[in-house]
């Protein structure tokens, strides 16, 4: 491994856990219901801190004096498609969790 793709793995790393935490605002609007039913954009001021984190983030990646600062490197078009799917699963195993709950308990009360 060259410095460069270290560095680049590091990037990808770095830019992954922080989409993590952005995918995770979306889970913790509500313990139970699925945010398909309260409403992405129903929050202005998450919807707001969501849209600088992903800016911030993207200077972070992009701005030369932000790389030399932080030690990151520019990514691709296909490294945030695939940091945005991988660090999606957070979100996708919470709703798949309020799911099972709400099933769980309809069928218990409809018992």
């Amino acid at each position: 491994l060259n410095s460069g793709d270290l560095v680049k793995a590091q990037t990808i790393a770095f830019t992954t856990l922080a989409m993590f935490q952005v995918w995770n605002a979306f889970n913790v609007r509500s313990r139970h219901q699925s945010l398909f039913k309260i409403g992405a954009f129903t929050n202005k001021w998450l919807f707001g801190a969501i849209i600088v984190s992903l800016s911030l983030q993207y200077v972070a990646t992009s701005v030369p004096f932000m790389q030399n600062a932080l030690g990151t490197r520019a990514l691709s078009g296909t490294d945030w498609l695939i940091i945005a799917l991988v660090s999606s699963t957070v979100f996708i195993g919470d709703e798949l969790r309020k799911l099972v709950v709400r099933t769980r308990r309809d069928r218990s009360q409809a018992a």
